[in-house]
């Protein structure tokens, strides 16, 4: 079966919508409104000592990657360091987790997030 459909969506560098969360700015590179409602990719700013507290999701799974810098990403069991080029995978339903920023630098991650479709 061919794909037919050639629209593209392109977001230029440092365009999307920003939101600073405790501390941490979140640039939506791009929403779920322009996936199908299939995923997001969102840049997060980490400073140092930055990152949100202990939370989890149960409708969607979460991904990140470390372009720049390092973080320690907390569940109840393990603590784990992920540097630059490392990828954190969370599944739907996943464990209560944090992550914070320990160096001196900020972070700079890559988000995405996946939504659990229902087939009708």
């Amino acid at each position: 079966m061919e794909n037919t459909n050639d629209s593209l969506t392109v977001v230029a560098a440092q365009e999307g919508p920003s939101v600073s969360v405790v501390g941490d700015t979140y640039r939506t590179n791009i929403c779920s409104e322009q996936t199908n409602d299939a995923y997001a990719l969102i840049d997060m700013l980490i400073p140092p000592k930055g990152g949100p507290g202990p939370h989890s999701h149960a409708t969607f799974q979460e991904a990140f990657y470390i372009v720049e810098g390092e973080i320690q990403v907390i569940t109840k069991g393990k603590t784990y360091t992920a540097t630059k080029g490392s990828y954190v995978n969370i599944p739907f339903n996943g464990p209560v987790h944090k992550f914070t920023n320990k160096t001196a630098n900020t972070v700079l991650q890559r988000l995405q997030v996946w939504r659990k479709c229902s087939k009708k």
